[in-house]
């Protein structure tokens, strides 16, 4: 999503702040691309680990959000058009389509944008293990 950001990880729960929808889900997109640059390093020689935006369908969660009202409902040739990097991502075959890990795609460009936060290998790291903290605690 273009609206990442706003992560705290001193506070993730909102124990600290008032809990705002838009910030949590501003920072869960930020996590989500972080995490990105995160196991793309981790499973470098295994699988490419790659996010992308996938265009901006109306779903249940935005309507409800207030977001997208103009949107129609997605369907599959919709995404294949307009925002094919989430179609290609999953369902292709074609290794060449994904030569990079890493990356963040948006909308119908093939070329993955460099995520500002794949700078933050402090913060990713701390978020990689506050992640594994949670499904992981014996490992702790």
């Amino acid at each position: 999503s273009n609206w990442a950001g706003d992560l705290d990880l001193n506070d993730v729960h909102f124990k600290r702040r008032l809990y705002d929808n838009d910030t949590a889900y501003r920072q869960s997109k930020q996590c989500n691309r972080m995490m990105t640059v995160v196991w793309s390093k981790v499973l470098q020689d295994v699988a490419w680990v790659n996010a992308c935006h996938p265009g901006d369908p109306r779903t249940t969660l935005s309507v409800d959000l207030g977001y997208n009202l103009w949107s129609s409902p997605p369907s599959r040739g919709m995404i294949e058009r307009e925002s094919p990097i989430p179609f290609l991502c999953g369902l292709s075959d074609d290794n060449a389509i994904l030569e990079t890990t890493g990356g963040w795609f948006e909308g119908p460009s093939q070329n993955p944008r460099r995520c500002s936060f794949r700078k933050y290998d402090e913060d990713s790291q701390r978020l990689f293990d506050l992640c594994e903290s949670f499904c992981c605690p014996q490992m702790k």
